[in-house]
């Protein structure tokens, strides 16, 4: 370990992530897409993460990102373990977890109470053997499947180009089911925009969308749960979408009334791991607008 150099994120490092994917992941990123992921001013912290660099070179990283949450009608600062990125020369060398363990410590102390996430098969059993997160639940998995044509295609495209700007606000209903959760108030919904997301209306029924492959789902807030399969017809309808893909913490309102027109299939784990110890983190409960990807 001593033969690298390790880095804290910050403004002048931020650099580094484009350049350290594209030679991990053999892809470019979206222009300006970590500089505006990892710009969460609004929650007061921001740049929490790690490099490793050898010869110079960004070889390895860690971060995550400071998300608001309500827990028992409190505002809590939480970060969200998003971006793990090794290049394949370098692996099997502890590098994620010492650039992980020093991100912990700086989260704590930037106030932040505790870590979640939703690893893929890959990293979960690095996070619960090795770092010590827990697992909390796993979430449903809903996905809709519509006709597929090139007109939708290309309808897809001008319809979120020209929808993007939307200022509207939507709630977060799981917390109004009483349970804890992200906030999302005018600064998150913007923040999110380093995604391609937009919000859509019917009437008084609201959904968050992102355009990213097929079409995800984040969050409704629908004035009746039982008019649920209309309004999913709804957005197909309004924007050509080829599927529809939902994924939401099991035992909410909306999973129990999708799981009795859909069949759910597993989706992601929930890991958290405790920073402070000040807070009980049995009720919270996530959807797809709450994970980075979307």
């Amino acid at each position: 370990m001593s033969d690298y150099k390790l880095v804290q994120l910050d403004v002048d490092t931020l650099k580094y992530l484009p350049q350290l994917y594209e030679s991990v992941y053999k892809k470019r990123s979206p222009a300006n897409f970590f500089q505006l992921k990892y710009d969460t001013q609004y929650t007061g912290q921001q740049y929490l993460g790690y490099f490793a660099f050898w010869e110079d070179m960004p070889v390895a990283f860690y971060g995550v990102i400071p998300v608001k949450l309500l827990i028992r009608d409190e505002t809590v600062l939480g970060a969200q373990s998003c971006d793990t990125m090794t290049h394949s020369s370098h692996r099997k060398k502890g590098l994620f977890i010492k650039l992980a363990k020093m991100t912990f410590d700086l989260a704590k102390e930037k106030n932040i109470h505790f870590i979640f996430g939703f690893p893929n098969k890959n990293s979960y059993t690095g996070f619960v053997e090795k770092l010590g997160f827990l697992k909390t639940e796993t979430m449903n998995r809903y996905t809709l499947k519509f006709t597929e044509n090139w007109f939708k295609k290309v309808y897809r495209k001008l319809f979120f180009l020209l929808k993007r700007n939307s200022k509207i606000i939507i709630k977060n209903k799981l917390l109004e089911q009483g349970f804890d959760g992200v906030i999302y108030d005018e600064e998150f919904i913007q923040y999110k925009k380093y995604n391609k997301n937009t919000i859509l209306c019917n009437g008084e029924n609201v959904f968050w969308l992102n355009t990213y492959g097929n079409m995800f789902l984040g969050a409704l807030e629908i004035t009746n749960e039982k008019n649920l399969k209309e309004q999913l017809h709804f957005i197909e309808k309004k924007t050509k979408a080829a599927s529809l893909t939902l994924i939401i913490s099991r035992g909410t309102l909306l999973d129990e009334v999708l799981s009795t027109l859909h069949v759910a299939e597993e989706g992601f784990p929930v890991i958290m791991k405790d920073l402070s110890g000040k807070f009980f983190l049995n009720q919270i409960r996530f959807q797809f607008a709450d994970i980075d990807i979307f």
